[in-house]
């Protein structure tokens, strides 16, 4: 994630995803070695900027599936046995 402003305490859902890694150690890898090319050529370059981040920190995670739930052959015939039960 790269931080677009000058404000360090932006929160990170506010800045921007510029690459996606598979992967913290290439993320960090990346990193530092843009890091190393931009000292050489870019004194501004502000390595604080630019941070790997999971992407659990920006998206929710989706809720575990239910794995307890009933089928759909599972509730026709609950559905049944009820109907049966009722109507005798």
């Amino acid at each position: 994630m790269y931080n677009p402003t000058e404000n360090l305490k932006l929160p990170i859902t506010e800045w921007e995803q510029s690459l996606a890694f598979d992967t913290a150690a290439e993320c960090e890898t990346f990193i530092a070695m843009r890091w190393v090319k931009a000292e050489k050529e870019n004194r501004e370059f502000k390595l604080e900027r630019y941070r790997c981040v999971p992407s659990d920190a920006v998206y929710p995670p989706m809720p575990p599936k239910n794995e307890s739930a009933m089928t759909r052959e599972e509730i026709e015939r609950k559905m049944d046995e009820l109907a049966r039960e009722i109507c005798g």
